[in-house]
């Protein structure tokens, strides 16, 4: 009760005004203008009982006015007592409240990180898969190249075959073709040499020589490519083509193989 009249001590107030109020009231009511003149008979005697906070608080409690005492009841009823609020719970709801609100945010965050973190690892494996892609696209444009390179080289290769044997099947035809003439020059030659004194039976010489259309050897054109080790032997084949000159070849354009040909003279 004490502890309900210190935290509403305003309450306390509005009940001891209103029973000094019905105090009041009564006193007002006597008849205390017929004084009575006392007797006199000594001095007078007051009686009094010393009353404790607890029989205090509790004679106020009841009598405390009903709200079908008449008007002053019913307007004090309209003042309404606050209610006790405890601290303590109150701290502990907030301390409640604070914490949720922080698991809410670490949740929330947890959430977000974990998103983030998601999106980036989706990202990083869509960049490598997009890297394997451009790598085995690449690998795959080298390969074809280097085919199309090989198959070029194949080609080239067959092109370059195929020329090469035209070009000895033409001259083996040529070769065939100017024979004959080639063994009337060395035998018109042979006609004109004369053998050197000691000059050794089996020596032979390769000569260039230049001709005319006409067969005739131009001057100063008779050339030893390879000599035969007798200075002697090969000056006397110079001479004997000079003396076999014109020289038998052929007419047209088969003469370009003879406008300067070497020709090995071997008696």
């Amino acid at each position: 009760m004490l502890q309900i009249i210190r935290r509403n001590p305003a309450a306390l107030r509005r009940a001891v005004g209103l029973h000094l109020l019905i105090v009041l009231m009564l006193w007002v009511g006597t008849d205390w203008w017929n004084r009575i003149e006392p007797a006199d008979s000594g001095p007078a005697v007051v009686q009094a009982n010393l009353v404790s906070e607890a029989q205090l608080a509790e004679w106020l409690a009841l009598s405390r006015p009903r709200p079908d005492q008449g008007e002053i009841p019913d307007r004090l009823a309209d003042e309404r007592i606050e209610p006790v609020v405890d601290p303590d719970q109150g701290r502990e709801a907030e301390e409640a409240a604070r914490r949720e609100a922080e698991e809410e945010a670490a949740r929330r965050a947890a959430e977000e990180e974990a998103a983030r973190r998601a999106a980036e690892e989706a990202a990083r494996r869509a960049a490598e898969e997009e890297a394997a892609r451009r790598a085995a696209e690449e690998a795959a444009r080298r390969a074809a190249e280097e085919e199309a390179a090989r198959r070029a080289a194949e080609e080239d290769l067959l092109m370059a075959l195929e020329r090469e044997t035209k070009t000895l099947e033409r001259q083996r035809s040529s070769e065939a073709d100017i024979t004959p003439y080639v063994a009337a020059i060395s035998d018109q030659v042979e006609r004109e040499w004369v053998r050197p004194p000691g000059s050794p039976l089996d020596a032979a010489c390769l000569v260039r020589v230049r001709l005319e259309p006409t067969g005739d050897v131009v001057a100063g054109s008779v050339r030893v490519i390879e000599g035969s080790g007798d200075p002697a032997f090969d000056r006397s084949v110079i001479t004997a083509i000079y003396r076999a000159s014109p020289l038998p070849v052929p007419a047209g354009p088969e003469f370009e193989r003879f406008r300067e040909f070497q020709f090995r003279f071997s008696p």
